[in-house]
């Protein structure tokens, strides 16, 4: 059994946080259950879905006593932006529910290949964009977005947890 949003998190009535909350642990947990159910990934992998979500419930809850500081080590576990992309299209729209690998860098024809056959949507940030300003600010080169919009991997060398 799984409790999301309001019914998992004490949010205050502040312009829709617990529904975006709620949207948010979702989205964590949907395509884990689908992935689960389809025989990709191990019944176990269930088991992150508090771990991940409490963090950014408690960051919602506006209060002094959180410790911001918990947040702030690197890109992993933290929302990608659902920026606008060249071709007009918002980053959800084009990742469609899977995995993306948004860099900075145009990949290797080899990378293009093993994200190609992982069924890895492939997005190269421009420079002056949004996606490309986020990825800078954190001083990564990359990072493996998972279907919920959550980044699992970020830095230099984050092709590597593809393959």
């Amino acid at each position: 059994m799984f409790l999301l949003g309001d019914a998992a998190h004490l949010t205050p009535p502040f312009i829709g946080q617990g529904m975006g909350a709620g949207l948010r642990d979702a989205a964590n947990l949907a395509w884990k259950l689908a992935a689960v159910l389809a025989g990709d990934l191990p019944e176990s992998v269930l088991t992150s879905y508090e771990t991940e979500r409490r963090p950014h419930a408690r960051a919602l809850s506006c209060s002094e006593l959180v410790d911001r500081k918990a947040f702030r080590h690197g890109l992993a576990g933290r929302l990608c932006p659902n920026a606008l992309l060249g071709d007009g299209r918002r980053l959800d729209h084009v990742a469609a529910g899977r995995f993306a690998f948004v860099t900075r860098r145009s990949p290797s024809d080899k990378v293009r290949a093993t994200l190609n056959d992982r069924d890895v949507v492939l997005i190269v940030a421009r420079p002056g964009d949004e996606l490309h300003r986020w990825l800078r600010r954190w001083r990564a080169y990359g990072a493996l977005v998972r279907p919920d919009g959550t980044v699992q991997r970020a830095g230099r060398r984050v092709i590597e947890s593809i393959n």
